[in-house]
């Protein structure tokens, strides 16, 4: 088995921010909707239609919207394209609208519909934690992503989150989710950077999310030894977090590593092989 000194490196220390993955997803790697062709708005020419409890009808342009006050946070998008059904994961930092900034007092229920024809039904809970984001990175939204507008709902899935919205509408509550669905506990390992050699100390690091969940720990095992805790920047709700370790391969050969994250009693696993060589 293999000794802590082995499976972290040494000499041990507690891994730097610069160790971690970064907390963004570049904009040329980000998910894009499964869609060989996006819808082209001509910004100045879109229109945002609002549809109100009392069937009052509302249009709002782009400019209306940005001077509204603004939010940005970050938010982390999942996604588990056909026909694998491998999850992919991306996180932004967004600027955009609180939908409480369009529907001022008691939050409704609402139904939310997309130029390409996507609808998404929001219940008055959800709606309540959910922005229209205008902004990606500091950038203005991009087509593939939306633009001009896209529904952001913290801890949902991309299937919940729209681009190109164009209407908004007051619905009845009944029957709707307050959260979003809970997915299982995942948890990635990013690929290494160059050739791994033996005794040569190589930083590990990948990403662990469980929607609107707290990360509470991540553990590692290299070719069977026993779990292990590593150090986890925490995401928050909604957001990955990200973890990282430093380890010096014993030996050269085939290695296993597993990494283990856990959101309350839930557990995620993963793993990957990777080839160790001589100098």
């Amino acid at each position: 088995m293999l000794s802590r000194r082995e499976l972290l490196g040494a000499p041990l220390r507690t891994p730097l921010q610069t160790d971690f993955p970064p907390l963004h997803t570049p904009a040329n790697q980000f998910l894009r909707p499964l869609m060989t062709t996006y819808p082209v708005i001509d910004a100045q020419r879109w229109r945002l239609t609002i549809i109100r409890a009392d069937a009052k009808r509302e249009t709002i342009s782009l400019t209306d919207l940005l001077a509204l006050p603004y939010i940005e946070r970050d938010a982390t998008i999942s996604n588990a394209p056909a026909p694998t059904g491998d999850l992919q994961l991306a996180t932004a930092r967004w600027r955009g609208v609180h939908l409480s900034q369009v529907f001022p007092g008691t939050m409704p229920a609402l139904r939310v519909m997309s130029a390409h024809g996507k609808v998404t039904h929001l219940s008055a809970a959800l709606a309540a934690t959910a922005f229209l984001a205008y902004q990606m990175g500091g950038q203005p939204l991009p087509p593939e992503q939306g633009a001009p507008l896209r529904l952001i709902v913290p801890g949902g899935d991309a299937g919940m989150m729209p681009g190109w919205v164009r209407r908004i509408e007051v619905i009845d509550d009944a029957g709707l989710h307050n959260h979003p669905v809970q997915p299982p506990v995942y948890v990635t390992i990013l690929p290494t950077s160059g050739r791994l050699i033996a005794h040569t100390p190589v930083l590990l690091g990948g990403y662990a999310y469980a929607a609107l969940e707290r990360i509470d720990r991540v553990d590692i095992s290299i070719n069977g030894s026993a779990w292990q805790p590593i150090a986890v920047t925490q995401g928050e709700p909604g957001v990955w977090s990200r973890w990282s370790c430093r380890w010096s391969p014993p030996s050269a050969g085939d290695s296993i590593i597993r990494i283990r994250a856990w959101a309350a009693e839930s557990a995620g696993e993963t793993f990957c092989k990777i080839r160790v060589e001589t100098a």
